[in-house]
């Protein structure tokens, strides 16, 4: 972690054994047998192959992420944060794959705090992956718990998901062989804020200050998980990239952090590995590195 006020490393892989000074995000996959465990492989920036086998998938919002606009007017900006990561995934595809769902009768119900187990799911971290939806929610501690020594709470981001408080999001999915059938992105909103990183600075809420993070650019990175990429921890021009930063980024009028927080674009690699998923693209050599 980098001392610098509004400036935090961030280490975007969850990986065993791995020192806990940094701040993470993890990704990780629906077992098929009883036990559900984190299953990225570091070096394979393709993680499936076949994608969704031609399908779309529609991205829903969960009813507590527009629940922000009430709360937080600053950080309203939900919806065109979304549809930016989406509408740039599918750019560089060069057809629509993602779809995102604005229809506020259709918003998700359920919250992290009020999703349940089914049948072969029993680990509250893929309580998503109970239907076939494919959502974006927050976590975060009810009211009910607020107040109470952590060890006692019934809700929120470590509870639902027994990751550590200091990991921004998770994304979690189902896959057979090389298709992916079944995905979902978790928020640590008990931790940190989401929002516009050139414009918003950070808050103090809930008894302490929370790190403002870039929802654009966090976004983009878990969307390369839901379509199928995974990391590639030698390109740090590559939207999946397993480090960034947050914070206020060095453009923001109200703060000078001079660091750069914002990651809003694609790289080379970014966009010939996904075009070769979903349009067949011959992957150039420099990208074609083996898993």
């Amino acid at each position: 972690m980098f001392c610098f006020k509004y400036f935090y490393n961030l280490y975007l892989y969850l990986i065993a054994g791995l020192a806990s000074t940094a701040l993470m995000t993890s990704c990780g996959k629906q077992s098929t047998s009883t036990a559900q465990v984190d299953d990225i492989t570091i070096n394979a920036p393709i993680a499936y192959s076949n994608g969704w086998a031609g399908n779309t998938v529609t991205i829903q919002i969960s009813s507590e992420v527009i629940a922000e606009n009430q709360e937080h007017p600053s950080y309203a900006a939900i919806v065109p944060q979304l549809q930016y990561a989406i509408d740039t995934w599918n750019t560089a595809i060069g057809k629509i794959v993602l779809v995102l769902n604005t229809n506020s009768y259709s918003y998700l119900s359920a919250t992290g705090n009020t999703l349940a187990g089914c049948n072969g799911i029993s680990n509250k971290l893929f309580y998503t992956l109970c239907d076939p939806l494919k959502g974006i929610f927050y976590d975060r501690v009810s009211s009910v718990d607020v107040g109470k020594d952590p060890s006692q709470w019934t809700s929120g981001w470590a509870y639902n998901t027994g990751k550590s408080s200091s990991i921004l999001a998770i994304t979690v999915w189902n896959g057979n062989g090389g298709t992916l059938t079944e995905a979902d992105i978790r928020f640590n909103r008990d931790s940190y804020i989401f929002g516009d990183a050139t414009s918003d600075g950070n808050l103090y809420e809930d008894e302490s200050e929370k790190t403002i993070v870039d929802m654009r650019s966090v976004l983009l990175h878990e969307l390369g998980h839901v379509l199928g990429l995974g990391h590639t921890p030698e390109e740090e021009d590559s939207i999946m990239y397993p480090n960034m930063n947050i914070g206020p980024d060095s453009s923001n009028p109200s703060y000078q952090s001079g660091v750069t927080t914002i990651k809003r674009t694609l790289s080379t690699c970014d966009i010939n590995r996904v075009q070769h998923v979903y349009s067949g693209v011959t992957l150039t050599t420099a990208c074609n590195v083996p898993g």
